[in-house]
């Protein structure tokens, strides 16, 4: 289904209108002629998401060190504060929060029927269980042994940027994670070591890999890692909105 979608241009603030299927202007060339550039990456580029309330004016960010990437995600409904204009920058966040904020920055599909009974601390009526079904299922994140996810734990740096780097729904940058080995680390004992290596190598922010994240820190990382991909094809850091 085609809807009217504003295009919203971070460096000037410039709006003009586009629609799924024939984005318009020098953007879109600069996409369409790429070479990096396939239909597999357009939810990276584009970010095809299910569209949250905007936040336009966060009353509580002033004095966050990642005040203007907070304020960006906010203004385009890629992520939510706890309240009307309460982000809680320095609170606490934990692996299902940060799992729902990588699905719905990335553009990662997962629908609010679907349920996963694979985790006996996941269950059918949690709010996150949608996303925590579409994260395992697009191979973004994995449980712990015992058949428990522990969606209440704060998420740490190494799993989030696992999270993070895997959301990034590209073809080439799938390829470059494959070449770092990560994949075959996945279930070592040092399995974020590969992750690290890649954080370390595209310039994304970076902690130790068992630093406990907050929301702030949760939101550079995601804002980064979306700012990378993007950079990769010399392509501005835009929003598009369906």
């Amino acid at each position: 289904m085609l809807v009217a979608a504003v295009v919203v241009a971070l460096t000037v603030g410039a709006y003009f209108y586009a629609t799924t299927n024939n984005l318009k202007g020098d953007y879109y060339h600069s996409v369409r002629t790429n070479p990096r550039y396939t239909a597999a990456c357009l939810p990276a580029v584009a970010f095809q998401i299910e569209h949250l309330q905007e936040n336009t004016d966060f009353g509580d960010i002033d004095d966050s060190p990642f005040k203007d990437e907070i304020t960006f995600m906010g203004n385009e409904g890629l992520i939510e504060g706890k309240e009307y204009q309460v982000f809680e920058p320095n609170s606490a966040l934990n692996r299902a929060e940060f799992l729902k904020m990588a699905l719905v920055a990335f553009g990662r599909e997962f629908s609010e029927d679907a349920t996963t009974d694979e985790f006996d601390d996941v269950l059918s009526h949690d709010w996150f269980n949608m996303y925590v079904s579409a994260g395992v299922d697009q191979k973004l994140v994995n449980g712990y042994p015992g058949d428990v996810f522990k969606p209440d734990n704060q998420v740490t740096y190494a799993e989030a940027l696992k999270i993070a780097l895997r959301a990034v729904n590209c073809d080439f940058f799938v390829e470059d994670l494959k070449e770092n080995g990560v994949y075959a680390q996945e279930y070592a004992n040092d399995w974020y070591k590969g992750y690290m290596q890649i954080a370390d190598d595209i310039g994304v922010w970076s902690a130790d890999f068992d630093h406990k994240m907050n929301r702030e820190e949760g939101i550079k990382l995601i804002y980064d890692t979306m700012k990378y991909s993007l950079g990769t094809m010399d392509i501005d850091m835009r929003v598009f909105k369906y």
